[in-house]
């Protein structure tokens, strides 16, 4: 009984620190599973590359971490009296220079320059029923509210900046920073554990116009500071929504879809071109730009995963098989050590090279565990297996696909270039007798976009990469 304990609370404590957020800082770039990719701030600052790109990789691929590395990087520090610190008395500064990207002085100009918007779309719903119109409202409003509250020190500032000038507690002239919305976006009681208040003031266009608000009054308090805006998690919403909802809970999805829509349409392209400097969005599948996200926002630059013909951050969000001897040798693993890792992290390819790569969270959590549980408990909390289920029911060819994959044997298909996500859910909702090669390529596609089959050797053949995504299938299979 005791060792089923021990047992329990070592797999408890692994899946506690597998949701863990990575922070970028001094301990992260001094530790021993530390791979240094910071030269991808060279290419997010390269004026040359689209101003708005969205970034899809699997979970584990290190999407946050970038975004974290992007932040520290290129925010804007304060000092007690919220006066922008000298570069090179800032956190950020300690960081880096000890760093490859140090030696890159064209990119260092670029340190603490900016300020930058972070706003997280990642949404947890575990059952259904929790859809309603309330619910999304709430979950959207709350991103938001965390996005705004690394501003909160700007509605006390100018506060008390026009009380002091005019008398006055609120001043909204177009010359001056518009306070009253902010006091309204920040609007929430720490007692509140629902969190009803937040919003609660907005209206509609307030909500719809929040990002572009956000960036101009930036801009402006920073002399004319050009702005960042990083968003985590852009497909998140789409793909768990869309999964769980059903017929009767239509309305209050397209009623959030369409608010994260125009919510990212007015802040890319309603302020003026010289206020934003970038917007670098990242998600796991490309079912988030859908017809509506397209047609909006059409010249989005999309990176997916793998590509590496295309994809200028494919190094930078994969480790290479020198990056993980690096790592092993540092932290002194042993042959056994490096047979799990590859048997389980290993057997991604490129689309153009096929050069293999490894998944860096995988890596990096059998390094620190050294238990290949601990890898094994990263696919069973994997979320997106929900509609690759409702395939497997409806369709025993789609089992024989599977089948075929679990044998160490490869399918062959042509993927989705254009990933259309209300397609998609119409493919789902049929009861297959017969099936189509549409619906297989889509779903394909999708499970790629996941990370459970990648290419193999042969062109327009697809596996599955290691252990890790072969476990995970066969308990989809069954």
């Amino acid at each position: 009984m005791y060792f089923t304990f021990l047992k329990f609370f070592s797999i408890f404590c692994i899946l506690i620190k597998q949701h863990e957020t990575v922070e970028f800082d001094l301990d992260f770039v001094e530790s021993a599973t530390f791979i240094d990719k910071t030269m991808l701030l060279k290419k997010f600052l390269d004026e040359k590359h689209d101003p708005f790109c969205y970034v899809t990789s699997p979970r584990g691929f290190g999407k946050t971490t970038v975004l974290k590395m992007i932040d520290k990087f290129c925010n804007i520090e304060l000092d007690k009296n919220h006066n922008p610190k000298h570069w090179s008395q800032t956190e950020a500064y300690k960081i880096f220079n000890k760093t490859k990207i140090a030696e890159d002085k064209e990119t260092m100009r670029h340190l603490a320059r900016y300020a930058v918007i972070y706003l997280d779309l990642n949404f947890t719903i575990s059952k259904p029923s929790q859809i309603d119109e309330f619910m999304v409202t709430k979950m959207f409003n709350e991103r938001l509210h965390e996005c705004f509250k690394r501003y909160e020190w700007l509605m006390h500032f100018y506060k008390r900046k026009y009380a002091q000038e005019s008398g006055s507690s609120l001043n909204t002239s177009t010359n001056k920073i518009d306070v009253e919305f902010l006091e309204k976006a920040l609007h929430v009681r720490d007692d509140d554990p629902d969190l009803k208040s937040v919003f609660k003031k907005l209206t509609d266009l307030d909500i719809e116009q929040s990002l572009t608000k956000l960036i101009e009054i930036l801009y402006e308090h920073f002399n004319s500071s050009r702005v960042i805006v990083l968003i985590d998690n852009l497909d998140t919403t789409f793909n768990q929504l869309y999964t769980l909802a059903n017929k009767d809970q239509v309305s209050e999805l397209t009623f959030l879809s369409n608010t994260i829509i125009i919510v990212l349409y007015n802040g890319f392209y309603l302020v003026n071109e010289t206020v934003l400097k970038q917007a670098f969005c990242v998600g796991i599948s490309n079912l988030a730009i859908n017809s509506e996200i397209s047609d909006m926002i059409d010249d989005m630059q999309i990176y997916k995963f793998l590509d590496d013909d295309n994809n200028i951050y494919t190094p930078f969000m994969t480790f290479s098989e020198q990056d993980v001897n690096q790592l092993c040798e540092a932290n002194n693993c042993t042959q056994n050590d490096m047979k799990i890792i590859k048997t389980y992290c290993n057997g991604y390819r490129t689309s153009v090279n096929r050069t293999f790569v490894y998944n860096p969270a995988l890596v990096i959590e059998y390094l620190e565990q050294r238990n290949p549980k601990a890898i094994d408990i990263l696919s069973n909390v994997t979320e997106h297996g929900n509609i690759i289920n409702v395939f497997v029911k409806k369709s025993k060819d789609f089992k024989l696909y599977l089948a075929t994959l679990l044998a160490g044997k490869s399918v062959t298909f042509s993927l989705w270039p254009k990933f259309n996500f209300s397609e998609f859910m119409e493919l789902i909702q049929y009861t297959f007798e017969n099936v189509y090669k549409k619906m297989f390529e889509s779903i394909l596609t999708y499970c790629y976009d996941q990370g459970f089959i990648t290419h193999a050797k042969a062109k327009g053949h697809f596996v599955i990469p290691n252990k890790e995504m072969k476990n995970y299938i066969a308990e989809i299979k069954s």
